[in-house]
């Protein structure tokens, strides 16, 4: 994971493809699986006639604990369940 020009390594216990989103006051982190990501990313490089590839998917944003802190809340949990609805599966590494 990249934060603020430094690169910091965390282990995933989980072999599956997965990604992360990332506080980046914090540094909380939450694996997310998005379904159909996956094949959606096989099928655009085999378009686009690539081969042999990977990948890696981190977003970063503030977290709720860290938004509240800072009185900057917008989103809340509704935002949290808002993602769970899209069918994202997400799994807290803190």
């Amino acid at each position: 994971m990249h934060v603020d020009d430094e690169t910091f390594y965390r282990e995933c216990s989980d072999d599956k493809r997965h990604h992360h989103v990332i506080c980046r006051v914090c540094g909380r982190t939450v694996e997310i699986e998005v379904p159909g990501l996956e094949r959606w990313i096989d099928k655009a490089m085999a378009h686009l006639h690539y081969r042999d590839v990977d990948h890696d998917l981190e977003s970063f944003g503030i977290c709720l604990k860290c938004a509240q802190a800072q009185g900057k809340s917008h989103h809340g949990e509704n935002a949290v369940k808002s993602a769970d609805s899209g069918g994202a599966v997400m799994k807290s590494d803190n």
